[in-house]
C-alpha cells in the first residue's frame, strides 16, 4: 500500500469522525433544551393534574434514557472514525514507510 493513500484515508476518517462528534453535539444539545421545554410543559400537566412525584420522575427518565442510547451510539462511532484516522495519519506520516505492514513509500 502506498503510504499517501494512508495520509488521504486518514484525513478522510478525521473529517467523518469529526463531523460525526459536531453532529450528535448540536443534536444532543438542541435536543436537551427541547426535552428541558417539553419536561417542563409535561411536569406542569403532571402538577395541575395532582400526579405524585414518582410519575414527574418516571417522565423524565423515559423521556432520556432512549436518546442517551442512540446519542451514545452516534459518538462512539465518531470516536472510532476519528481514532482511526489519527492513527492512519501516524503511520503514513512515518519516514520511510513501514514495510514490516505493507505500507511502502
Amino acid at each position: 500500500m502506498q503510504q499517501a493513500w494512508l495520509n488521504v484515508a486518514g484525513v478522510g476518517l478525521d473529517i467523518i469522525g469529526f463531523s460525526i462528534l459536531a453532529w450528535e453535539w448540536s443534536r444532543g444539545f438542541m435536543q436537551e433544551w427541547s426535552e428541558r421545554h417539553k419536561g417542563d410543559e409535561l411536569l406542569g400537566r403532571a402538577f395541575l393534574s395532582g400526579s405524585d412525584d414518582n410519575l414527574r420522575a418516571e417522565i423524565r427518565k423515559q423521556a432520556t434514557d432512549t436518546q442517551m442510547k442512540v446519542r451514545a451510539r452516534w459518538f462512539v462511532v465518531g470516536v472510532a472514525a476519528a481514532l482511526s484516522g489519527f492513527v492512519l495519519q501516524f503511520i503514513g506520516s512515518w519516514p520511510g514507510g513501514i514495510p514490516v505492514i505493507g505500507v511502502v513509500v
